[in-house]
């Protein structure tokens, strides 16, 4: 079998994987991961546990790539950030949107069982996040060195933003009834963006 035989099996293989973690992401959301086992994952996956088996070593990896294709959606963060000539506006409302987006059906429970018993699916989000928080921060000190944005510490910014990310997005208690995940992500990023806008 040649190269162009085994590139184009590994691409069919990872856009059927790939789309089963998307129809997975939504389902997760309604129940309680904790004690998920591979059974209920099958289920919920529409595949019998001999065909998962075929792509997937653990349960815990079937969660860290589930993790993985959502976080791709939303790694475009680095081209907005990075786009010249900078344009803080229309640069953040890309990214509003962005972040939104890949937070949409994602619940703070859903956050917090992964943090509480999934180290390796948790420990993607840590990475990208801790990147996102780097690319914020330049955003950030770009805007200050430009006078776009008040001159406010951005060690400062940093650290509420990864507060707001790594305790409040996965405490299940920050959402009332009729608050979204993305409604409070919307919400947090609105307040900082306007709070550091030089009027």
């Amino acid at each position: 079998m040649g190269r162009n035989a085994v590139d184009k099996k590994r691409n069919s293989k990872r856009a059927k994987t790939k789309k089963w973690a998307e129809e997975l992401m939504p389902k997760l959301q309604e129940i309680s991961i904790a004690s998920l086992t591979i059974d209920e994952l099958a289920h919920l996956m529409g595949k019998s546990k001999s065909t998962i088996y075929q792509y997937f070593k653990s349960k815990e990896e079937i969660l860290a790539y589930t993790v993985e294709v959502r976080l791709e959606q939303m790694s475009d963060f680095r081209t907005i950030f990075r786009q010249e000539p900078f344009q803080p506006v229309a640069q953040f409302e890309a990214f509003l949107k962005l972040i939104c987006k890949g937070a949409q059906d994602i619940s703070p429970r859903f956050l917090h069982d992964l943090k509480a018993n999934y180290p390796l699916a948790w420990q993607q989000i840590e990475i990208f996040f801790l990147e996102l928080l780097q690319e914020t921060i330049h955003f950030y000190e770009t805007g200050i060195q430009k006078s776009y944005f008040e001159p406010i510490s951005t060690n400062l910014l940093a650290r509420l933003d990864h507060v707001f990310i790594f305790q409040i997005m996965s405490d299940p208690n920050s959402l009332d009834e009729n608050t979204t995940l993305d409604d409070l992500v919307r919400d947090y990023l609105l307040l900082r963006f306007n709070g550091i806008m030089r009027r």
